[in-house]
């Protein structure tokens, strides 16, 4: 028997996110797509009865057989509690380890995870003051330039290479956060960016991004360019292993080389983009992390 299909999108479908759709839709298992887009969902709730609709259907199994989740970082907590209604009403869920481990995304916790498990990492620095910093500074402990990262965001998005600690100041004031907020980190002289997908413990395949001019971010999402790319074993084996240290079954681990060959992990993506990657190294790609997804849904 064919599947419907129901794929949980944080916001409107983008470019970005055509491949996985294509994918779905040629799944020979699957007969019917549906979006589920937050935007046009309503929830009814009364004692002991939670009802989903989207777009004024009723989320229930003769709508959809199984939801793959793609819910992004505003929207974790209602995702958790839409996969816990789909897996009590019968409908299977791809969640991706979500509410198996109570993930949640930030980057603070997956850097500790990574250098934990032992793989090279970027010196980082996380501090709940700016008094904090600003003794570090003094002390010649850390210096500029520093690559500055808000803990809960994704694709490139707030990102900041700084030079000096009034640039820290202005972001902190910019997007009203206080630095607990934020990682700063060593810059790493790279030669080139690595974007490499994973699916349970098989390496899916890599692409080599390139930053469009004046930008030292090299996303996809934000305009980079892409190739694809043959890491080495080691370096195959490192995303492998970044992806089960972030306890995540489908990630996106991106992996920085210098040219004398060292690399750093730098994070592993719970929600990651397969237009850029599907274009760079074949269709494939999505296709397999679909398969996947739709194989390991429960």
């Amino acid at each position: 028997m064919k599947l419907k299909v129901g794929l949980y999108k944080t916001v409107t479908v983008k470019d970005e996110e055509k491949a996985e759709l294509e994918a779905l839709y040629k799944h020979p298992d699957v007969s019917e797509v549906i979006i589920l887009e937050p935007g046009k969902m309503h929830i009814e709730i009364e004692t002991d009865n939670v009802r989903f609709y989207f777009d004024d259907k009723l989320l229930n199994k003769d709508l959809v057989d199984i939801v793959i989740s793609r819910s992004g970082f505003s929207s974790v907590p209602t995702a958790k509690e839409l996969i816990k209604y789909c897996r009590r009403n019968g409908i299977k869920v791809f969640d991706n380890n979500l509410t198996k481990v109570n993930y949640l995304i930030n980057k603070r916790a997956d850097m500790i995870k990574l250098a934990s498990a032992g793989l090279p990492v970027p010196k980082t620095f996380l501090f709940l003051r700016m008094s904090q910093l600003e003794e570090y500074l003094n002390r010649g402990v850390l210096g500029f330039p520093l690559i500055m990262k808000q803990t809960n965001t994704g694709q490139g998005s707030r990102v900041f290479k700084v030079n000096s600690l009034e640039d820290i100041q202005n972001i902190l004031i910019q997007y009203e956060k206080k630095i607990s907020a934020f990682l700063l980190q060593e810059v790493v002289d790279y030669q080139y960016d690595l974007r490499i997908i994973i699916a349970g413990d098989e390496y899916i395949g890599c692409m080599r991004r390139i930053p469009r001019e004046g930008d030292f971010r090299a996303n996809f999402s934000l305009g980079g360019s892409v190739e694809k790319f043959d890491p080495s074993e080691e370096i195959k084996q490192a995303a492998i292993k970044a992806a089960q240290a972030c306890e995540l079954l489908v990630s996106g681990v991106d992996i920085l080389v210098t040219k004398y060959g060292k690399f750093y992990v730098i994070e592993a993506n719970r929600t990651p983009g397969l237009e850029g990657i599907s274009k760079a190294a074949g269709k494939e790609i999505a296709e397999r992390v679909i398969d996947f997804m739709i194989k390991n849904a429960d």
